[in-house]
């Protein structure tokens, strides 16, 4: 009995080694719709999705969680779903992200950007996630600056003052296009998580209730 619940223990040890590669290749992104209220003609972060495996369309057994958005330009849906490779600032290249493939940035150029919203992320507040957002924005999407409220400075002290923070930040970055729902075929949007971040905690402790919306709809 010993020798078969070795060798059983041993298989199911062996598959889950198999596994591991493809657990970490990536997740599937739905849009539930939820946010944290208005920033002026657009909605602010954080905003509400559900992680799955690969293949859930829409996902039945997935996990919904608030993330983060830097991407201003780009459009998604209530309902819109695509896959996301998840790399973490910690131990993967943020380099290798959307957003810095699309800034063309170095690994120390995406880390610093990273460490600034990093920091704004996880000091961000009822009370100042307006000019929160603004900021992260622009640090992902310069061409804002002159468009949307400028935040240079503010950009500048996260950035410093969030000196290695990028390490807190998964970022779940598009690999696919939009699978379904709203806005089929077109870019999605990359989102990230920080860890006990103000505005997180608001929202899971019921101070702030995320607000449903049908559309998410950035053009510049």
């Amino acid at each position: 009995m010993r020798k078969r619940f070795s060798i059983t223990l041993l298989a199911s040890v062996g598959m889950l080694f198999l596994l591991l590669p493809a657990a970490r290749a990536g997740v599937q992104m739905y849009f539930t719709g939820g946010n944290s209220g208005s920033c002026g003609s657009v909605e602010c972060g954080p905003y509400q999705l559900t992680t799955s495996a690969v293949g859930h369309n829409p996902p039945s057994d997935g996990i919904t969680s608030w993330f983060f958005c830097d991407d201003y330009v780009d459009e998604i849906g209530q309902g819109s779903y695509w896959n996301a490779a998840v790399i973490s600032g910690a131990t993967g290249d943020l380099a290798t992200t959307m957003m810095s493939e699309r800034n063309g940035w170095t690994q120390a150029q995406a880390n610093t950007a990273y460490d600034g919203k990093a920091w704004l992320e996880i000091n961000m507040t009822n009370a100042n996630r307006v000019q929160y957002n603004y900021a992260i924005w622009e640090i992902f999407n310069s061409s804002l600056i002159g468009t949307l409220p400028d935040e240079s400075a503010l950009i500048a002290t996260a950035e410093a003052s969030g000196a290695g923070d990028h390490v807190y930040v998964t970022v779940y970055s598009p690999t696919s296009l939009i699978l379904g729902g709203p806005d089929q075929g077109g870019i999605p949007q990359e989102f990230d998580i920080v860890p006990d971040g103000g505005m997180t905690l608001m929202l899971l402790g019921g101070t702030l209730v995320g607000v449903a919306t049908l559309r998410r709809k950035f053009r510049v």
